[in-house]
């Protein structure tokens, strides 16, 4: 028996392989669910050999029952909840003598609703959330303190600001310019600048795209 087939097949039965792990590698984890795979059909698989534990062993009776049941099931498609982890639910097409140990665990048959009603090919984001308001710029000595209000909405992220002297900067790729700040606070200070030098500033919102506002303005010139 193929050990990626052996696997695939037994991770279908939560309660005989929980790990579900396909990996074409028989290791102790595999040879557990064998071993709880044997107990189960121990009728067919232990008893022709006069044993009452299973052995972890593939051997002649243990292909045969799989075998059989691999050529006798039919599928069937459920919504699985993966234990500890209910809402990362998804659906999943089981062996029909799986069903059982799968529903113990929540498992209801069909596609999980959610998942049938998405768009399969949804439409990217490209709408960046509203400009901060009320952006003000009261100059000091080498300093400009900088304050706003952020947008309500809920895709908002952060904030960043970009500054540049004697003219506005274009965007936040704007090379000439300079980062002042990137965050999600209302305030910032401006420091280290020159006295009598014009200092613009634009401040732009962005999700998580990231997708940019157009930026909102302001200026000041920090004096002693």
């Amino acid at each position: 028996v193929e050990v990626e087939k052996l696997q695939e097949f037994l991770s279908q039965y939560t309660d005989i392989y929980p790990e579900g792990l396909v990996t074409g590698y028989f290791g102790n984890l595999t040879e557990k669910a064998v071993k709880r795979f044997q107990t189960k059909y121990a009728k067919d698989i232990l008893k022709p050999w006069k044993l009452d534990k299973g052995t972890g062993v593939v051997g002649k009776t243990t292909i045969a029952k799989l075998n059989q049941l691999m050529s006798q099931d039919k599928k069937v498609t459920i919504c699985h909840y993966p234990p500890g982890n209910p809402d990362a639910r998804h659906t999943i097409t089981i062996s029909k003598s799986a069903l059982e140990a799968h529903q113990a665990l929540g498992a209801t048959i069909g596609p999980c609703t959610d998942e049938s009603e998405q768009d399969p090919d949804p439409e990217p984001d490209t709408i960046a959330p509203a400009d901060i308001t009320d952006f003000t710029a009261v100059a000091g000595d080498t300093e400009v303190e900088l304050s706003w209000i952020n947008p309500d909405d809920s895709d908002f992220e952060k904030v960043k600001i970009m500054r540049k002297v004697d003219a506005y900067p274009s965007g936040v790729t704007d090379t000439d310019s300079t980062e002042v700040y990137d965050g999600d606070e209302i305030t910032h200070t401006d420091t280290g600048l020159t006295n009598g030098t014009a200092y613009y500033y634009k401040a732009f919102t962005y999700d998580e795209v990231p997708n940019h506002s157009a930026g909102a303005e302001v200026n000041a010139t920090p004096a002693e």
